[in-house]
């Protein structure tokens, strides 16, 4: 009598090979079918290779007939598409969701390290584990999409940020310098870029790839410049010295340089946030939108009868592409806020949209985020208005009567129901849509006699920056009050910046903006320094320099 066969414990498999033998199984077969046979189908004999070596328990005494195996095959994709032709579109959804979650289990599984070789016996702890963190990325998405996930940075900064605020001269700073020949007025970032204009007229970009250069006795990040338009003040600048000729007119220097060029100040910059588009608008009235990535001239816009002061671009739907159009706001000293469409979309054409009137003062600043809708602040008529372009509405907010003469000076959105003014008598006040009056404010944010001269926040989150001429960038937390409808802003840290900060720029502009893989990454602050304002020369610091500071500020994982 033979002895019974000994059973032996059946191997191991960790959650990691689970997960990609599920999403294997899911996986479409032959035209896209699921790889698993119908219930239905009838069982055919297993083909058997010719070159496979055949056990004595499936001996047989027949040769494998190679034609009747591969008429087998045939056969069987054939009634595969039978099964297939009668799924309904329902059904192929939910087969193409389970094959999308299991591809999206396996590869968390393998990023949070549950390998191959996993010896716990916790198992289906981590498959829970990592159905939560599939299930809260996917959620994350979803909001990110519709515009409205929220983030906090503030806790992050306040950490990771306390070496750049002790050392200006550490790794965490870059510098843009030795080509503006004048103030430098304002700055964008993108992804891997930094925008820069000045009131000699020139627009440059930069690669935020920086180099070490030793500047004195320590050594400096430096940025490369990859494009650049120069501007009729520079050249001007440029050919005033005696061993130099000077030229006639600024027309035959721009048709000697071969650009476009912004013959006054450029005094705003906006860039998209698919980062294609960049706008700058100029002392002549005058508003440029350029190809991002080369600088090269798009589209010029005119109509405005008097200096454009601030420039806004509506954000974008997260992957949406070239989808939307694109829509830019501009004010002007004019008194008015111009709407201008880039094209992209049937509802977006290119060219002048529509006019704005409300302000009885220079409009100053302008913000916008998704919903058709900008806000915008009028200086000496101390008043902020929202402007709901769909329903041909505007709602007015007014700066509180008293403490002397006041102005609003600059504003930034928060979110689409928060956003946040810095005045003429140096008050940084927050904002709802729901109240006429601030919900938070923060007497002399920069010290007495200063005032607020540039503002940024990140979309959807609770991180401000503000800027003045008191030689610090102040980075601030807003947040709700605990219990009521009311908001605070605290200040988190100062940032040493020399001279007057003309604009101030994040990225990523928005919590929406897509992270990378392992979630993390790092948080970048721009800020353009001149030695005296960008509207004038009433206050000149003789010690600053024309350049820009960009600060990394890391986030965590």
């Amino acid at each position: 009598m033979p002895n019974p066969t000994k059973r032996t414990k059946p191997a191991k498999i960790s959650v990691a090979k689970r997960l990609r033998h599920a999403a294997a199984a899911a996986a479409p077969g032959i035209n896209g079918k699921s790889q698993q046979a119908s219930k239905k189908q009838k069982k055919r004999p297993e083909k058997v290779k010719a070159e496979e070596e055949i056990t004595s328990e499936s001996e047989v005494d027949e040769p494998v007939n190679v034609a009747a195996a591969a008429a087998a095959d045939l056969d069987s994709a054939a009634m595969n598409d039978d099964d297939n032709a009668l799924e309904t579109p329902q059904e192929a959804r939910v087969r193409l969701a389970q094959q999308l979650i299991g591809e999206l289990k396996a590869r968390e599984a393998e990023r949070l390290g549950y390998g191959d070789e996993d010896e716990d016996d916790d198992d289906e702890d981590e498959e829970a584990h990592v159905t939560g963190a599939v299930s809260a990325r996917l959620q994350s998405a979803n909001l990110r999409r519709a515009g409205r996930l929220r983030a906090s940075f503030a806790d992050a900064i306040v950490a990771e940020g306390a070496a750049v605020a002790a050392d200006a001269a550490s790794g965490s700073v870059s510098l843009a310098k030795n080509w503006h020949r004048l103030a430098v007025t304002c700055v964008q970032l993108g992804d891997n870029s930094l925008y820069t204009a000045s009131k000699d007229g020139s627009v440059a970009r930069w690669s935020l790839q920086a180099v070490l250069i030793k500047d004195g006795d320590s050594e400096r990040r430096h940025l490369r410049r990859v494009a650049h338009v120069p501007g009729g003040l520079r050249q001007r600048c440029r050919h005033s010295s005696k061993s130099k000729p000077k030229a006639k007119t600024e027309q035959q220097l721009a048709e000697a340089d071969g650009a476009v060029l912004h013959r006054g100040h450029v005094l705003c910059m906006a860039l998209s946030s698919d980062q294609t588009r960049l706008a700058t608008g100029d002392a002549d009235g005058l508003v440029l939108v350029w190809q991002a990535d080369s600088l090269q001239l798009v589209h010029q816009f005119r109509g405005h009868r008097a200096a454009v002061n601030a420039l806004a671009f509506r954000r974008r739907a997260p992957g949406s592409g070239s989808g939307g159009g694109l829509h830019l706001f501009s004010g002007s000293h004019d008194k008015t806020v111009r709407h201008w469409g880039l094209g992209g979309a049937p509802d977006c054409g290119l060219g002048f949209i529509e006019a704005l009137f409300g302000h009885s003062a220079p409009v100053l600043g302008l913000d916008a985020m998704r919903l058709d809708r900008c806000i915008s602040c009028g200086g000496p008529d101390k008043s902020l208005r929202l402007w709901k372009l769909a329903e041909e509405s505007q709602l007015v907010f007014e700066l509180p009567p008293g403490g002397g003469p006041n102005s609003c000076e600059c504003v930034a959105m928060v979110t689409e129901q928060v956003f946040a003014s810095g005045q003429g008598d140096g008050s940084l006040c927050l904002w709802s849509m729901q109240k006429k009056r601030p919900v938070a404010k923060v007497a002399a944010a920069h010290g007495p006699d200063r005032w607020v001269t540039a503002l940024a926040a990140v979309k959807n989150a609770d991180l401000l920056a503000s800027g003045s001429w008191d030689g610090l960038v102040r980075l601030w937390r807003v947040a709700a009050q605990p219990g009521s409808s009311g908001m605070t802003l605290s200040r988190l840290l100062e940032l040493p910046a020399a001279g007057f900060v003309n604009q101030l720029a994040f990225w990523p502009a928005s919590a929406d903006e897509e992270p990378d893989d392992d979630g993390g990454g790092e948080l970048r602050l721009a800020a353009g320094l001149g030695q005296e304002h960008k509207w004038g020369r009433w206050l000149v610091d003789k010690s600053a320099r024309n350049l820009a500071l960009v600060w990394r500020l890391a986030l965590p994982n």
